[in-house]
């Protein structure tokens, strides 16, 4: 698929192109260059390796002009440089910030800053679009969430990272069963989201995306920190759940959204009382889900993340959708000038040589296709109260 065949999906915004997922890997690719195009060049792997090989030539002429203990000596130091040269690239990377909104540090300009992000170097990158090319696999049956469904000790947290609103849930719950290798210690969760006018899940459904998604991040229990699990490739499960806004208020999520005008700006936070973690996912669905070997969706992108991305959505309100578009921002209190932290997702990626396989009682993504345009009923509710103080009063009697 080429460029000029990419398409415009309503409910993005209109500088958010997508395609059929066979094509996704084009648009992605030219997105990523148009972003670069008119910008001074950053030093990439392939002109890291070529300053290497010429700086490899020259001194292997150097060392030969050498005889005895300083040949060695002098090949020693020659060896070194390589090493440091690495270790200094990884070390600029990883203390790099990232963002969402700007050229030069958005989602298509990470692999700049973080090798391991760069959509042209990996394969097993996370979010990705799910369609009816999965696999059904018997065995995935509902995951085992123990002490999800009780009240947890102690105090939870919520705080502004300024990427996304995190709730730290301490210790208590773990996740287990539906085909995971081993048992999760659940230690967060945060979300996505778009704006007033655009969607911002991450994970799409036939190229569609919904108004929010949450992440609750599991931890493999046979590791001390995340550290440890970062070197492991199934180190984190992920359970991905799709936020949709309707017309009632979810109780169940008040405690966060009454909480976000404490951590309004970057760097703040709050203390919350721990709460059932089970009211937040779809609780008659927990069993259609599906599974796929990924990555994290922000620096430093590590592929090493199981995903379980629940079919049927979840639903907030409008007023609470409001309150994470338009009352979170990316910038501390003090600065001049308040950003909102919006469209804080990044884009899709291929799937290549990976299986999605669809958990034993999923419908294959017919639950959670909407029947409607994407962002529809989202753009809808946004613009009722408009629409209703332009209708005509009712005459008594009619």
């Amino acid at each position: 698929m080429t460029w000029k065949d990419a398409k415009l999906v309503p409910g993005w915004s209109d500088t958010t192109l997508v395609s059929d997922s066979v094509g996704a890997a084009d648009t992605n690719t030219h997105k990523y260059v148009q972003k670069r195009k008119g910008k001074k060049p950053i030093l990439s792997s392939r002109q890291l390796g070529r300053y290497l090989n010429k700086f490899a030539s020259c001194s292997y002429a150097f060392i030969r002009s050498m005889r005895g203990k300083k040949r060695i000596i002098a090949l020693m130091n020659i060896m070194i440089f390589p090493v440091i040269a690495f270790s200094f690239i990884s070390l600029t990377a990883s203390t790099s910030e990232f963002c969402y909104d700007e050229g030069h540090c958005d989602p298509y300009s990470w692999g700049d800053s973080y090798p391991t992000c760069h959509p042209l170097l990996e394969s097993h990158h996370s979010p990705i679009n799910l369609d009816h090319d999965v696999t059904r696999d018997q065995a995935l049956e509902a995951l085992q969430l123990e002490g999800f469904d009780s009240v947890q000790k102690g105090q939870w947290r919520l705080r502004n990272d300024g990427h996304t609103v995190v709730l730290e849930v301490g210790s208590g719950m773990t996740v287990s069963g539906g085909g995971l290798p081993g048992t999760y210690s659940t230690l967060q969760l945060h979300f996505h989201w778009g704006s007033l006018a655009t969607n911002g899940s991450e994970h799409t459904i036939h190229t569609y995306r919904l108004p929010m998604e949450m992440h609750i991040v599991n931890m493999k229990t046979i590791h001390p920190n995340l550290t440890s699990a970062m070197e492991d490739q199934t180190g984190l499960a992920v359970l991905a759940v799709f936020i949709d806004v309707s017309y009632t208020e979810n109780a169940n999520f008040t405690p966060i959204t009454t909480a976000l005008s404490s951590v309004a700006h970057r760097g703040q936070s709050v203390a919350i009382r721990p709460f059932p973690l089970a009211s937040l996912l779809p609780q008659d669905h927990l069993g259609l889900y599906y599974r796929y070997h990924g990555s994290l969706t922000t620096p430093p992108c590590s592929q090493v993340v199981v995903w379980s991305v629940y079919e049927v959505p979840v639903h907030i309100s409008w007023s609470q959708y409001e309150r994470f578009a338009v009352g979170v921002f990316s910038t501390e209190e003090e600065t001049d000038q308040d950003v909102l932290l919006q469209n804080n997702f990044r884009h899709v990626h291929l799937t290549y040589s990976r299986r999605v396989y669809a958990s034993k009682d999923a419908q294959l993504l017919g639950a959670a296709c909407p029947a409607a345009a994407p962002g529809s009923g989202l753009l809808l509710l946004s613009l009722l109260p408009l629409l209703l103080s332009h209708m005509d009063p009712t005459p008594d009697g009619s």
